[in-house]
């Protein structure tokens, strides 16, 4: 880990690098490691936009319910990015919509910038 607690997979995951990310992936490397925000590398992918490194990850296991240290979940900052292709892929996993982070924002509310994304969360039954 770096000085900020970053493995070699959140960096790839932070930096887009798919390839680097599939080696780590197969090489084992820990899907939940938290760096010094408790980001996991799907917190990482979500936020940037990465779509495919996003797959990569929920395909190998990692835990789409995660928090880092706001409370906030993949879902949430995929919204609030308006990342639409990382929430629809979210949406298909065992995700919880309605989850709340330490400021008492749910996805809906991180996503009110991005339309398609809100729609895709109420249809999901997120609460209004």
């Amino acid at each position: 880990k770096d000085a900020e607690g970053n493995t070699a997979l959140h960096l790839a995951c932070f930096a887009g690098h798919l390839d680097a990310v599939r080696e780590l992936i197969t090489a084992k490397a820990p899907l939940e490691s938290k760096d010094s925000e408790e980001s996991t590398p799907l917190h990482q992918a979500c936020f940037y936009g990465h779509k495919q490194i996003a797959e990569a990850l929920v395909a190998a296991g990692a835990q789409v319910n995660a928090t880092d240290a706001t409370g906030a979940t993949p879902l949430q900052l995929a919204a609030g990015q308006g990342a639409s292709s990382i929430v629809s892929l979210l949406l298909q996993k065992e995700v919880s919509v309605n989850a709340f982070d330490k400021k008492g924002k749910s996805a809906l509310h991180h996503a009110i910038n991005h339309v398609d994304c809100m729609l895709m969360l109420i249809e999901r039954g997120a609460l209004v």
